[in-house]
């Protein structure tokens, strides 16, 4: 994404947030322009989740200081910011710090939810001397059998869905397909594509004959793994990756699309012929992958929009809400 170049005295008139999203094995915080919507300073420097529960629990502390735990973590992420621009900033957190391995377990939200009226569940924790910033903590919604902490709040920031009946991708290690009727998202299912790829491809005896490539130049190779994924069994088709390498049919290259295209294949199959709207919500890196694999199937009328920017849109909003 292009970052404005602002100079400092028009960044200290405006009203900002800190923006963050602490996921699993990710972290991203960002100063946002309240009004605009600008990204004026963020940082990547920081642990997931799942690795500071990890500390956590080798630190053997009491549970009476897991909250502190975390908030010194995530202080040190606000310290490689501009200090100029971070004092006195609260912080906006989705993600899985509101998890079971997280900073504190939040309830989660029920389905179906109004994307213009319902509230997400959130907790403030006020800022002290670990933290010096509150801290506004954002939990997930779930339904009888499925759960989501993060995609909610980019959900609520895209609006773009706010008057469509659609189907919303948003594509990742445990892809979410997000159905939204009338302004409220009735039902969502979670399908674990882009870790069974990740399993197949670097720890199954499929791994010997892939080569982790780019998807420019393999379009075809990759089409033709979607559309075996969408026909076959995933449990046979995935082995035609296996033949593909002892009767020399494919190029490693080649036929590290054509798996990547049968797990895409496999979790699009999923999708009613008869949907008209889809809106496929992320970064830039996999969103190719997921249009080329949508058309390939007969979806050719989808709406993209960036992951990033649109989690930034849902906490701008909150900050805006809660006023």
């Amino acid at each position: 994404m292009v970052r404005k170049a602002i100079s400092f005295e028009w960044q200290c008139m405006g009203k900002h947030i800190l923006s963050g999203d602490w996921g699993t094995s990710t972290f991203r915080l960002r100063v946002v322009d309240l009004e605009s919507g600008a990204v004026l300073a963020e940082t990547t420097k920081g642990q997931g989740i799942a690795a500071t529960y990890a500390d956590w629990l080798t630190a053997e502390l009491p549970a009476s200081e897991r909250i502190p735990f975390y908030r010194a973590v995530l202080q040190s992420a606000v310290e490689k910011l501009p200090a100029e621009l971070v004092a006195g900033l609260t912080i906006y957190l989705s993600g899985m710090a509101s998890s079971s391995i997280g900073m504190k377990t939040l309830d989660y939200g029920a389905v179906p939810f109004d994307l213009s009226s319902d509230v997400l569940p959130t907790e403030k924790i006020p800022a002290d001397h670990i933290c010096k910033h509150d801290i506004l903590l954002v939990s997930g919604l779930k339904t009888s059998q499925d759960v989501m902490r993060g995609e909610e709040t980019i959900l609520f920031g895209s609006q773009l869905v706010m008057d469509a009946n659609c189907l919303v991708i948003f594509p990742g290690t445990h892809s979410k397909h997000v159905w939204v009727k009338q302004n409220k998202l009735v039902d969502f299912s979670t399908f674990m594509t882009g870790e069974f790829f990740d399993l197949l491809s670097n720890k199954s005896i499929l791994s010997t004959g892939l080569e982790k490539t780019d998807l420019p130049g393999f379009e075809d190779i990759f089409e033709q793994g979607v559309m075996a994924g969408v026909k076959g069994n995933l449990l046979n088709t995935a082995f035609h990756s296996r033949t593909n390498q002892l009767f020399n049919k494919m190029s490693p290259a080649a036929n590290y699309q054509y798996l990547s295209g049968i797990l895409l294949g496999t979790e699009l199959k999923q999708v009613p012929a008869a949907t008209e709207h889809i809106l496929l919500i992320s970064g830039h890196a996999v969103s190719g992958s997921y249009k080329l694999a949508l058309g390939a199937v007969g979806f050719n009328s989808i709406i993209i929009r960036d992951a990033d920017q649109s989690l930034i849109d849902g906490h701008r909003l909150m900050a805006t809400n809660l006023k």
